[in-house]
């Protein structure tokens, strides 16, 4: 069976909707080989950019913590997310126990490696940690809070909104030390993907740069699609011609 290949994904078979992001988040949990607490600080990382993308000493963490090579600016925010979260699909395609270059040469820059399992490295730079960022209530229904330091910070998820407390000029020293602990976290994760050339020294965030990201994803799923749909078509074929073999009285 193809690595990539979306097995359980057949338009008959009713897949789920959020089947992708299931099977990825599976690859940075322990049931995936890496640890629950990567699972979680990533999930707290996306709620915690959004409001501190709000203010200008937030976005000075973000830059700082992530190494952008850039300042983040105002309204910057969701797509910063986007950026930071469209590596992980893509590690999951080539989370293979061996060296691969079969994804970065397909939608990255070439013929460079990804490391073996590389969903579980992405974790060990600094996710697998205990990094002071605490999540309670249900994940499930994406209604939870997160909550840093000494409860001095506080961010209420409820599905698609977000609200929090969050004033970065008022954080304490531990509060902004967790914070910049998980954003080091998530950059060295997606780093695995985005220096796989191994010769970039801060992550180089633009908005066209995500564009053309988005671009080239979309090019390689169209060619997924296209593959996909040869592969039905051959497969009914041999389907139709095995019944006109078992059942020769009924050819046409």
């Amino acid at each position: 069976i193809a690595a990539s290949a979306p097995i359980w994904g057949f338009p008959l078979d009713d897949p789920p909707i959020d089947g992708a992001a299931v099977a990825t988040s599976r690859g940075v949990s322990k049931l995936g080989g890496a640890t629950d607490k990567c699972r979680m600080n990533l999930l707290s990382a996306w709620p915690l950019i959004t409001e501190l993308a709000r203010s200008s000493d937030g976005r000075k963490m973000v830059t700082e913590g992530l190494g952008l090579c850039n300042d983040l600016r105002k309204g910057e925010g969701a797509e910063l997310i986007e950026y930071l979260q469209y590596p992980w699909f893509l590690l999951a395609e080539g989370n293979y126990p061996f060296e691969s270059t079969y994804i970065t040469f397909a939608v990255g820059p070439g013929y460079y490696p990804l490391p073996a399992w590389p969903m579980r490295v992405a974790c060990e730079g600094g996710l697998n940690d205990d990094l002071g960022v605490r999540v309670s209530g249900n994940v499930s229904d994406v209604n939870f809070s997160i909550s840093v330091g000494n409860d001095d910070l506080v961010v209420d998820v409820n599905w698609r909104d977000s609200q929090s407390n969050i004033d970065p000029s008022a954080l304490s020293k531990d509060a902004k030390k967790a914070i910049l602990r998980l954003m080091k976290g998530v950059k060295e994760a997606v780093s695995v993907w985005y220096n796989v050339t191994g010769d970039q020294t801060c992550l180089d965030f633009t908005s066209q740069q995500l564009q053309q990201q988005q671009q080239q994803q979309q090019q390689h799923q169209q060619k997924k699609e296209r593959k996909k749909g040869r592969s039905i078509r051959h497969h009914l074929l041999i389907a139709e011609k095995t019944r006109m073999l078992t059942h020769p009285k009924r050819r046409g």
